[in-house]
């Protein structure tokens, strides 16, 4: 499968990197909204362990939508942060050792 280099920014009005990072904060509201449903269909089958994984996945999810909005929000305020600050960061605020 070939990598697409071209910029399609100019066809979006948005270039490609924003356009991305809008979508990855959408995917994560939408897969937090979505694990409720199924975190409460687990509970319904008194499937506690499953229950507690979507229960983490949803938190997960929770916290990509609040590093994508943030992002977002200081991308708009023209107070971007450092490139390599949101790439070593391994979700929670910790940097990553690998």
């Amino acid at each position: 499968m070939g990598e697409n280099t071209a910029e399609t920014g100019k066809i979006t009005g948005t270039l490609d990197k924003d356009y991305n990072l809008l979508w990855y904060t959408q995917a994560c509201l939408e897969n937090a909204l979505r694990l409720e449903t199924y975190r409460h269909d687990a509970e319904r089958a008194e499937d506690t362990d499953l229950a507690l994984l979507f229960e983490k996945a949803q938190a997960d999810s929770r916290k990509g939508a609040e590093i994508g909005m943030q992002m977002l929000a200081d991308r708009l305020t023209g107070v971007a942060p450092p490139a390599t600050a949101a790439a070593s960061s391994d979700g929670d605020g910790e940097t990553s050792g690998q």
